[in-house]
């Protein structure tokens, strides 16, 4: 995905008009990295995004399942 970078850095995002900056990124899920790192619970997610926690969330939904207590 397109990793906008913004002059300032706090309004850098996937989200919005290009910045002069942009640079493309990887992207991937929490449950795809628990399940690739072999990473066990217990677990912290910290989310700082702008109204994205939604989609990060549902990224983490097997993660999330099997660690709840």
């Amino acid at each position: 995905m397109t990793l906008n970078v913004s002059g300032d850095l706090d309004s850098s995002g996937i989200y919005g008009a290009a910045a002069p900056n942009p640079h493309v990124v990887p992207a991937t899920t929490i449950d795809l990295e628990v399940a690739e790192r072999g990473l066990q619970a217990p677990f912290v997610i910290k989310l700082d995004t702008h109204g994205f926690e939604l989609p990060i969330l549902n990224g983490a939904r097997g993660t999330l399942r099997k660690y709840r207590s």
